[in-house]
């Protein structure tokens, strides 16, 4: 594996700039594959590089941003398929890009603190199997998480409330070709819309 970057600041502390790219060469990579009926993990070599950039930003008093983008281009050169084929794939869970966004902002009221926060992450088309079968494509997808949270004056109590999810995105996170034995498709999604509230209490030393 090969890895180099850079940390700065600037703006009197305000801002801070992180980046890195990276090389990592597998040797016996755990591939998991469905060959014909049977599931298969074997290891193979495989390869990916990249890139990571995260700003974060502090414009004014309890105002926390963050930004970040990856790039990543995968390859794992030899694979087999159902039809006998050895093909190159990427590895799945993979987009080639995403970028992230978070603020969180906090200000006195009702005696404590409050806060509001906002996330986002945004992936471009990645493959959720090995074999990279059209069926196994996930496209783009974004989603956003919101969150209300308020905390008492000694930090004791904490009420939150939060929605995840939030514009109820239908997205993927596995899939299993399965044309070549029933002739169908597995699929795997993630957490539709989820909101809910929690209220905690930390005792003191």
């Amino acid at each position: 594996s090969y890895e180099a970057g850079f940390k700065s600041t600037f703006c009197d502390g305000r801002a801070r700039l992180n980046g890195d790219v990276f090389y990592y060469d597998y040797r016996n990579y755990q591939g998991f594959f469905l060959d014909v009926s049977t599931e298969v993990v074997e290891n193979v070599n495989a390869r990916d590089k990249g890139g990571e950039l995260e700003l974060a930003l502090v414009p004014m008093h309890g105002l926390n941003l963050q930004l970040g983008v990856s790039h990543l281009e995968t390859i794992v050169p030899f694979i087999p398929t159902p039809s006998g084929l050895i093909v190159s794939a990427q590895m799945p869970q993979a987009p080639h890009w995403s970028f992230n966004l978070a603020a969180h902002y906090e200000w006195p009221m009702l005696g404590g603190q409050v806060s509001v926060e906002a996330d986002g992450k945004y992936s471009t088309l990645q493959y959720l199997e090995l074999v990279n079968s059209p069926v196994d494509r996930q496209p783009a997808y974004l989603l956003a998480n919101a969150r209300l949270g308020w905390i008492s004056p000694n930090g004791q109590w904490e009420v939150q409330g939060f929605v995840h999810n939030l514009t109820d995105k239908w997205y993927r996170i596995y899939n299993l070709d399965l044309a070549s034995v029933v002739g169908a498709n597995q699929g795997v999604y993630g957490a539709p819309r989820t909101y809910g509230a929690t209220v905690s209490y930390r005792w003191g030393s």
